[in-house]
């Protein structure tokens, strides 16, 4: 297959992306550390732990948490991680624990309600709960979350609009790095 009509801006889109090694588990969900290199797909699929992402330069992503259904994500520390970088990554970090906190919480309140209002209804009706009965216990669960889920969405919205900043001061370093040394590297060609 070739890809000659691609232009090198959406080139380097797809190196950036492919760079983000995409990990997961079908064989063992319940070993969190277990995962699969997705990104040299071509190479290799090979099962390693999250330990060995340590030796990597890339972002990896774990397999969905049996509660929260949240992939893990295990960043990349560089070694000579400048500040702004570092900012940047414990904000993500941050905003990551405290998705998984909620959705943890949230689904565990939802699978035990559930369950309780499947066993008041057997022990009515002697049967499982029809899908009509069901949904009204949905709608019910929902009008209790209401206020909560509320609270998530706004304390979201505003974690990742103040991670704006950090990431912004992050790729402007970058930028910034890249631009003197391609200034130096031309003048070092021009002399």
């Amino acid at each position: 297959m070739e890809f000659r009509w691609l232009s090198k801006t959406m080139l380097n889109s797809l190196r950036g992306f492919f760079r983000l090694k995409y990990a997961f588990a079908p064989k063992n969900l319940h070993h969190p550390s277990t995962v699969v290199q997705v990104g040299n797909f071509a190479k290799s699929k090979e099962f390693f732990s999250f330990e060995y992402a340590n030796s990597t330069k890339s972002d990896f992503v774990g397999t969905p948490d049996l509660v929260s259904n949240l992939r893990p994500i295990k960043y990349y520390i560089a070694e000579k991680e400048s500040n702004e970088d570092r900012d940047w990554r414990l904000h993500r970090e941050r905003v990551d624990r405290f998705n998984q906190q909620f959705w943890s919480s949230n689904n565990q309140l939802f699978i035990l309600e559930k369950q309780e209002f499947e066993n008041q209804i057997i022990k009515k009706t002697g049967e499982k709960p029809t899908p009509s009965e069901m949904s009204l216990f949905y709608k019910e669960f929902l009008d209790k979350a209401y206020e909560r889920q509320m609270a998530y969405n706004k304390r979201w919205w505003k974690e990742n609009f103040v991670m704006l900043l950090p990431a912004a001061k992050a790729t402007f370093k970058h930028f910034k790095k890249s631009y003197q040394s391609l200034i130096s590297h031309k003048s070092e060609q021009e002399s």
